[in-house]
């Protein structure tokens, strides 16, 4: 396991393309952290996709989310906050 939720996050750059910033909170969206993470906001994926799919993947405190392949910035290790 890493140390993603170690150190309190204090501040995010929202990164997620244009065609997807809808303007309420029911959109796909994806942020960079201060602490070189990134928080996605997607769709959950089941329990029963998990087990089949992903066994032995997804630990506790985790969840797995599903989100269009387009919402990923093609330069997304190049973006600074």
């Amino acid at each position: 396991m890493n140390n993603i939720n170690k150190q309190k996050l204090s501040s995010l750059k929202e990164i997620t393309p244009l065609t997807f910033n809808c303007g309420v909170a029911l959109c796909p969206a994806i942020f960079k952290t201060d602490q070189n993470t990134y928080i996605v906001i997607g769709s959950v994926v089941d329990s029963e996709t998990i087990e089949k799919l992903l066994p032995n993947r997804v630990g506790k405190g985790e969840i797995a989310i599903e989100i269009p392949q387009e919402l990923l910035p093609s330069d997304v290790e190049n973006i600074s906050l």
